[in-house]
């Protein structure tokens, strides 16, 4: 077993099987015979890794007193080890090698197959998504684009609260309560299963939630759609801009989409200006969910 205790703190970015690999050793026949590593994670963060049989008679861990559990990241080859961690309210990912297959990895919100693929910054992102802690995704001159948090839903409503804002953006729910059961899902659903989707966009030097970015899918449609919202004081200061070209980049990038596209609302000028600005181009005319919209798009260049 695997453990890998880290202040897991800084900027992250999707959780990508790439990079430095992590293979930590062998697991020892005997005891707790640590084999301690030290690794540079996200920002120069230190991640002490750690590997050892921490494991009685029984098959399942023991001297868990001695790692915080809601600091620790295990990976355990054993589902009766996994199991236990799990019924401790541990953070735990399954090993799958050699002929393990038959073990009850059941409820693991992660498995992977070789650890050697995996850079240690991957195993701060499974943390976060099991600490519910939101990924840092992009970082621009003025912003932080990161993942929503539930606390961020009092942020939109001030956001929204401005007229304008829902001139051509879909309300948010009248209840706040609703609204963070939606928040609580999206995260749970959309950036656990996709990694990415709708983000929040927060300012560097206040710290200030501003508005919301990111890459979504429209039913009907075959290429991944970009939207934002940017608070009315921020509006004209070229944070749109900013933070959009980002995502497109990131987007044809990183999560290596053909294509990104965006639905403009007719006589949303301002939105067909940042498309153009963007290097989208004007495909069609379309209807979707009952609306008419300006299909722009911009395809990575092969």
């Amino acid at each position: 077993m695997c453990i890998f205790g880290a202040g897991m703190s800084g900027r992250t970015e999707n959780w990508k099987r790439k990079g430095r690999a992590c293979r930590i050793g062998e697991l020892e026949e005997k005891g707790l015979d640590f084999d301690g590593r030290d690794g540079d994670g996200e920002d120069g963060d230190k991640v002490k890794s750690v590997t050892g049989t921490a494991c009685g008679e029984s098959g399942k861990p023991r001297c868990l007193e001695e790692y915080e559990s809601d600091s620790t990241l295990f990976v355990t080859d054993k589902g009766a080890i996994l199991q236990e961690l799990k019924r401790t309210g541990r953070y735990v990912i399954a090993l799958l090698e050699g002929e393990n297959g038959q073990e009850d990895f059941s409820g693991a919100p992660y498995a992977v197959t070789d650890l050697a693929e995996l850079s240690l910054d991957s195993f701060d992102k499974a943390y976060r998504r099991m600490a519910g802690m939101p990924w840092t995704v992009l970082e621009t001159e003025r912003c932080v684009i990161r993942e929503t948090t539930v606390a961020d839903v009092d942020e939109f409503y001030r956001i929204y609260a401005e007229p304008s804002i829902t001139y051509y953006m879909d309300r948010l729910y009248d209840n706040p309560e609703e609204e963070r059961a939606y928040a609580e899902e999206y995260i749970r659903k959309v950036y656990g299963f996709y990694g990415y989707g709708m983000w929040s966009i927060v300012r560097k030097d206040n710290g200030r939630v501003i508005g919301r970015a990111g890459l979504s899918w429209r039913e009907g449609f075959d290429l991944p759609e970009i939207g934002f919202v940017i608070e009315v004081p921020c509006q004209r200061m070229g944070y749109a801009y900013e933070v959009c070209s980002a995502i497109v980049e990131y987007g044809m990038g990183e999560l290596e989409f053909g294509g990104i596209q965006a639905l403009v609302e007719p006589g949303n000028a301002a939105s067909m200006g940042l498309c153009r600005k963007l290097g989208m181009e004007w495909k069609e005319t379309v209807e979707s969910g009952g609306k008419m919209y300006e299909r722009f798009v911009i395809y990575t260049v092969s």
